[in-house]
């Protein structure tokens, strides 16, 4: 090592834990949810409201770990971490255009992986949830944790009108509208068994964007308002820390934190029982459930983001929260990655289907090790992940400022 780059090394800046240790748990969650959804028939089984478990107890083990993943939660982690590279957009004429330009390469990746790769794509949600973000860019940072709360908690308006349409519709009626529903979806099951196994080019592509436009409409109308909302949340949270306020740190905010994580703790408990002891309920204990699962995630998101920034320092010393940190610099080219080998396993070779419960979930787990080796060893050589570095090179007329942003960890997605 040279002299110079020595010097280099030590006047740049730290780069912070909290986004990087967020984007990490937020992949791994993302890992152990992804891979049985895209091996497996589960996402149908799980809309359709009949019991997953198959009564073999390793599965059944693996089917309860797959359902206590909290996935928005996951998501919710993401959009905060990206909340801390988009906190400059209202600086100024040239940091707003740098925002959008890389805003819009990864929902262009979005929209390949989604229609080409695999139909759960979150990429494009995050690019469409990042522009109507940036629309409050010019408000304070309270102001946009306020706003933020507001318009995540907005799909509660939905869930409210459907808990008074169960309450006002007899037992037979709800009951006959989520029959309709459940056989929409077994016929998209069957659909999607018969394509996805049957090696046709064709076939696979058109069921593929069968799958991404219902997937669509059923994420749509909550996801995307929360993903709006903590991104928000993120983007306020990181300039008042920016901006060296105590605000967080206060005994105020600690016990809100801990009333925040026990009330959206035993909502989310909650919901997972009704899911799991109840899934043919479609009555008032069913819309409560989905309440729950409606206003937990993101509570839990937001949460662990302030956790994670009070104990930063602490956390730091730990080589398990250095590893995971290390999965949260590659996280684009991880999810990536991790949809093209299952998709070819589902998909090219025909293993849809065919995969268990356990098997999907082991895999999950393997990856997510995997991974974790490939992101600490390119940390240490310096390296970028493939897909942080396209997004790089499509976005390559940096802000003056930006490498010592990167440094920081100030990027959406990559280092």
């Amino acid at each position: 090592m040279t002299t110079e780059s020595r010097t280099r090394e030590e006047l740049a800046p730290a780069r912070l834990l909290g986004p990087d240790l967020l984007r990490g748990v937020g992949i791994i969650l993302l890992l152990l949810t992804n891979v049985p959804l895209i091996l497996t028939p589960i996402r149908y089984e799980q809309v359709v409201g009949a019991s997953p478990f198959t009564g073999v107890p390793v599965d059944d083990a693996a089917i309860m770990l797959f359902l206590s993943v909290p996935t928005m939660t996951g998501m919710g982690m993401f959009v905060l971490a990206m909340g801390h590279g988009l906190a400059r957009a209202g600086a100024g004429r040239r940091e707003f255009r740098y925002a959008i330009i890389r805003l819009g390469a990864i929902g262009v990746v979005g929209l390949l992986h989604g229609l080409l790769v695999w139909w759960g794509d979150i990429l494009l949600y995050y690019f469409i949830a990042g522009v109507i973000a940036l629309y409050f860019r010019f408000r304070q940072p309270i102001a946009q944790i306020a706003i933020g709360a507001s318009i995540t908690m907005f799909p509660l308006v939905l869930v409210v009108s459907d808990l008074l349409a169960r309450i006002g519709t007899r037992g037979d009626g709800a009951t006959n509208a989520m029959s309709a529903v459940s056989d929409a979806y077994r016929g998209l099951q069957a659909d999607a068994a018969s394509a996805y196994g049957s090696h046709d080019a064709g076939a696979i592509l058109q069921q593929r964007l069968t799958d991404w436009l219902v997937y669509m409409q059923d994420f749509a109308p909550v996801g995307l308002p929360q993903l709006v909302g903590l991104l928000l949340i993120g983007i306020g949270i990181s300039r008042l820390r920016a901006a060296g306020s105590t605000v967080l740190k206060t005994g105020r905010a600690r016990s809100v934190l801990v009333i925040a994580v026990v009330v959206a703790g035993a909502a989310y408990l909650y919901q997972l029982g009704v899911q799991i002891l109840l899934p043919h309920d479609t009555g008032v204990l069913s819309a409560l459930s989905t309440w729950c699962q409606v206003i937990a995630p993101p509570v839990l998101a937001v949460a662990m983001y302030v956790l994670i920034l009070m104990r930063e320092t602490r956390l730091s010393a730990s080589p398990l929260v250095r590893a995971v940190a290390a999965m949260g610099r590659y996280p684009l080219s991880i999810y990536i990655f991790t949809s093209i080998i299952c998709a070819v396993a589902a998909y090219g070779f025909g293993y849809y289907g065919r995969v268990s419960a356990s098997g999907a979930v082991a895999i999950g787990v393997v990856l997510t090790i995997v991974f974790a080796l490939l992101s600490i060893a390119m940390d240490r050589a310096g390296k970028q992940g493939p897909m942080e570095s396209l997004i790089r090179l499509v976005v390559k007329r940096r802000r003056p400022d930006q490498a010592q942003a990167t440094s920081r960890g100030e990027g959406t997605w990559n280092r």
